[in-house]
C-alpha cells in the first residue's frame, strides 16, 4: 500500500512546525527564515523530494548534541 502526502498545512499542525523549525536551523544556520509560508515552502519541498526523514533525523541530531 503506497500512502501520500498531500495538502498538509503546518500552520495548524505544531508538531510538524516544530520538526520543520528545527530542521531549517540546522539547516541553514544562520540564514534561517522562520515563517510559516517559508517552512510550507519548505515542507512541500521535502515532500516532493521524498526527504520527509531528513525532519526526523535533524530532530535526532539537535537533540543528541545538547545532550
Amino acid at each position: 500500500m503506497e500512502y501520500k502526502v498531500t495538502n498538509i498545512d503546518i500552520a495548524k499542525n505544531p508538531l510538524i512546525k516544530e520538526l520543520l523549525i528545527t530542521y531549517v536551523k540546522a539547516r541553514y544556520e544562520e540564514e534561517a527564515i522562520i515563517n510559516d509560508d517559508i517552512l510550507q515552502q519548505e515542507f512541500d519541498c521535502l515532500v516532493k523530494n521524498n526527504q520527509l526523514e531528513d525532519l526526523l533525523l535533524a530532530e535526532y541530531i539537535v537533540t543528541s548534541l545538547q545532550y
